[in-house]
């Protein structure tokens, strides 16, 4: 796997990361351009490639003030439209807390991440922002590795991480979004979303497979 392809799943991982986080205007301003970065390391050679440029070009196109309603609407439980749908926790949308569950899988989150070497907000650990940058940085550090064996241990950690985590959530998330989204920037975010991961996916098995060191 070359490292423009490592480079360029951390970068989709970081923008749709900052997409589910609450609107900024840094964010914004950089998003178009993003498109540009993303596209020299291969964005258009996979299927998901429109769809996280158009998600891009949304958010570079879109009023902040209106954007950041729009995003109150959609993912506040407490003040929003579709928030219980919508909401943005794994542990709220998988987790039960009269039977415990909520609290194993918030530590299996920490026990994780910790493993990972990875510093998250304690306070938003099981949030989309923080799983799909927990992925971005799994990326960046393959993409930074010159060991094959590291290589292989990292990419096995992001699908590990993905299957018992961002996969069993995320992908619904996306749809729920684009089916509710007031905002045409966030219904972007779902389509970008739900496109990307599920080519992650299928995608990931693969990488595993290609690196995967031969028996002696």
């Amino acid at each position: 796997m070359s490292e423009e392809s490592l480079r360029l799943r951390q970068g989709i991982y970081r923008v749709l990361s900052a997409g589910f986080a609450p609107p900024s205007p840094a964010f914004l301003e950089v998003a178009a351009d993003a498109t540009t970065v993303l596209e020299e390391l291969g964005l258009y050679d996979y299927s998901y490639g429109p769809m996280v440029a158009d998600m891009l070009n949304e958010f570079g196109a879109a009023d902040a003030e209106e954007l950041s309603r729009s995003y109150e609407q959609l993912f506040s439980p407490e003040t929003g439209i579709a928030g219980e749908v919508c909401h943005p926790r794994e542990s709220i949308r998988l987790g039960n807390a009269r039977t415990g569950e909520t609290a194993v899988l918030l530590a299996d989150l920490r026990t994780t991440q910790e493993g990972f070497g990875l510093t998250v907000p304690p306070d938003r650990i099981d949030h989309a922002t923080t799983e799909l940058a927990s992925l971005a940085a799994l990326c960046g550090r393959a993409a930074d590795s010159t060991d094959d064996a590291e290589l292989l241990a990292l990419l096995g950690h992001q699908a590990d991480f993905a299957h018992d985590h961002v996969l069993r959530w995320m992908p619904d998330l996306g749809r729920q979004v684009v089916e509710s989204a007031p905002h045409p920037a966030l219904r972007a975010l779902g389509t970008a979303t739900v496109a990307f991961l599920e080519h992650e996916r299928q995608h990931l098995p693969i990488l595993i497979a290609e690196h995967s060191v031969a028996p002696p």
